[in-house]
């Protein structure tokens, strides 16, 4: 917040910035750091390549692709 303040021409501190912002009830939420959960095994076997870089099917239900990457497990 602070150096959103002073980018827009607000002389202003540290502290009077956490008492405006208290007196607001504005709360600073951080974002969690990125944490890479992919935990490869190589000895895993690798599946087939069956699409073979071509994205352009000649009919319907031919090629079929989803990401799950974004279900959350409790192993993360």
């Amino acid at each position: 917040m602070l150096k959103h303040l002073r980018k827009e021409g607000f002389i202003i501190g540290h502290y009077r910035v956490r008492r405006l912002m208290a007196r607001l009830y504005l709360k600073v939420m951080l974002r969690r750091a990125y944490n890479a959960t992919t935990l490869r095994k190589h000895t895993h076997a690798v599946a087939e390549n069956l699409v073979n870089q071509d994205f352009n099917p000649k009919e319907a239900n031919q090629v079929w692709a989803g990401d799950i990457t974004y279900l959350r497990t409790h192993e993360g």
